[in-house]
């Protein structure tokens, strides 16, 4: 899933508001990160 998509997500299960996921994405491109789905953390061990 695409950053804006999991935002966009995160808003409409009313996790975040609006202005707080685009303070995300902007901190996510300004630190040169991703947003990553929960689980999807590369290197972690499965069960």
């Amino acid at each position: 899933m695409k950053d804006k998509q999991l935002a966009e997500f995160f808003v409409e299960q009313r996790v975040l508001q609006p202005s707080q996921a685009e303070d995300v994405l902007g901190e996510v491109e300004l630190n040169g990160k991703t947003v990553q789905w929960p689980g999807s953390v590369a290197g972690r061990a499965s069960s």
